[in-house]
């Protein structure tokens, strides 16, 4: 009798124990998709940009949008209605131009409020991104974070050609 009880007893714990650990390891982390649009000015950009459609990292897959902007003031505008996308090819001189132009109390379509449109230093093309405020993140930290990706971004697109 006691060996009946021992083996329905183990015959029990196991789909028990089974279950316990099942329900204890994390659950499966499936990266975000983010739509990444980026904005260019001439023919030439926009179709090499085009190629690249889809980039796919540890932390998020990109999904690359492209638009082309008939100036780099438009170019600008766009960032900063838009908030994320990102401008190609847009000279250092155009971007202190425009940032000497805003106004106060700039803010995206969201309501984020715009710091200003930074130029990405360390990668080999001139890309801009707006400088959202971000009370999560230190403004160093976000910083190194978009120049990392932009390298990365930029380095996927170089493949692509």
């Amino acid at each position: 009798m006691l060996v009946v009880v021992l083996s329905v007893l183990v015959i029990a714990l196991v789909p028990f124990g089974l279950f316990v650990k099942k329900i204890m390891q994390p659950p499966l982390q499936i990266p975000p998709v983010v739509q990444l649009t980026i904005c260019t000015l001439s023919d030439a950009d926009t179709e090499r940009w085009q190629k690249v459609k889809k980039l796919k990292f540890d932390d998020a897959t990109y999904l690359i949008a492209v638009e082309q902007q008939a100036s780099a003031d438009a170019l600008l505008k766009t960032l900063v209605d838009d908030g994320t996308a990102w401008g190609y090819n847009v000279s250092e001189s155009d971007i202190k131009r425009f940032n000497d132009s805003l106004g106060k109390d700039v803010k995206t379509k969201k309501g984020i409020e715009l710091l200003d449109i930074k130029y990405i230093e360390g990668v080999d093309s001139r890309f801009a991104v707006a400088d959202i405020y971000d009370s999560t993140k230190p403004s160093e930290e976000e910083t190194s974070d978009i120049t990392t990706l932009a390298k990365a971004v930029y380095q996927s697109y170089k493949k692509v050609q």
